[in-house]
């Protein structure tokens, strides 16, 4: 380097991934570099304090990354590997969606709570 050169460095750019059932919320810009593993722990989703079927979850992708008029192909995902197992991961693409199903579990009480 010389006296007086200018160093530009670009910053990363971001790529859509929607979230299904959040509504609003679910539209996240996360790291074009960002696989499914690394944006689900950046988002703070964990399969402990998940509120959903994460072995029955969905990615919907369209056929052309960022065009929401194409085509669009469903990808079974197991979430829980995705987030548990180190050689399970996943690609995203602009505009994919994710898909958790909510959990069809339920939960009776009976006596008293505190």
């Amino acid at each position: 380097l010389m006296e007086g050169d200018t160093i530009v460095v670009n910053a990363p750019l971001n790529k859509i991934l929607f979230i299904k059932g959040e509504g609003p919320r679910g539209r996240h810009e996360i790291d074009e570099r960002f696989t499914m593993k690394q944006a689900l722990v950046a988002l703070g989703v964990t399969h402990n304090n998940a509120s959903g079927e994460l072995r029955k979850a969905k990615l919907y992708r369209h056929a052309v990354p960022g065009d929401v008029t194409s085509p669009v192909s469903e990808v079974p995902v197991d979430l829980v590997e995705v987030l548990t197992n180190p050689a399970v991961d996943h690609d995203l693409r602009d505009n994919d969606t994710i898909d958790i199903p909510l959990s069809l579990r339920y939960y009776y009480v009976w006596g008293e709570l505190g």
